[in-house]
């Protein structure tokens, strides 16, 4: 204690006045500057489990997002097998209707054919009936040109 005065006397002959009870005064700004420090660090542990609570609900809504995904992913790949084996489907229809048109442009293209051959009989039968009647025709023409004239 005497310490402490002799410090004290010691400021106070350095030109410096200390008032009596300073370190009471000093001790107690101490203390209510440590509550304040305790009640600033409550509060900042309080926000930060509010944000470790926020980020906690940002994990799981990005969780949540990301099955989400994932089932849309897995329904993309089913409706891509669907897609698929419906173009498949429609591949295999499109060969079967390719023969049955081309079976059918064949049959068109055989009574082309056989029209084709009955016009050539028809032609070779006129021509013989042309070549025959022809010089016949213009015997009697002559023999009537011939008697008239």
């Amino acid at each position: 204690m005497s310490d402490e005065i002799e410090q004290k006397e010691e400021l106070s002959r350095g030109g410096i006045p200390v008032p009596l009870y300073f370190d009471r005064y000093v001790a107690s700004e101490l203390r209510a500057l440590g509550q304040q420090i305790v009640a600033l660090k409550d509060s900042m542990d309080e926000r930060f489990d509010q944000v470790d609570n926020r980020f906690t609900q940002v994990d799981n809504r990005f969780t949540q997002v990301d099955n989400r995904f994932t089932q849309v992913d897995r329904r993309i790949d089913e409706l891509k097998e669907s897609m698929e084996g419906r173009f498949v489907q429609v591949d295999r229809r499109i060969d079967e209707l390719k023969e049955s048109v081309d079976n059918r442009f064949d049959k068109v293209d055989n009574r082309f054919d056989k029209i084709d051959k009955q016009f050539d009989k028809y032609d070779a039968n006129i021509k013989w009936v042309i070549g025959l009647f022809f010089p016949i025709i213009a015997g009697i023409l002559a023999i009537i040109v011939k008697t008239f004239f």
